[in-house]
C-alpha cells in the first residue's frame, strides 16, 4: 500500500510541475 503522505507529496509535485508548464505556455501565447 502507498503511504498517504507519499501520495500527497507525489501529486503535489505534479501539481507544481503542471502549474509551471501552464505558466510558461501562457507566457509563450502572450
Amino acid at each position: 500500500m502507498f503511504d498517504l503522505a507519499f501520495l500527497s507529496d507525489f501529486f503535489g509535485a505534479f501539481s507544481d510541475l503542471f502549474g509551471a508548464l501552464d505558466f510558461f505556455s501562457g507566457s509563450a501565447d502572450a
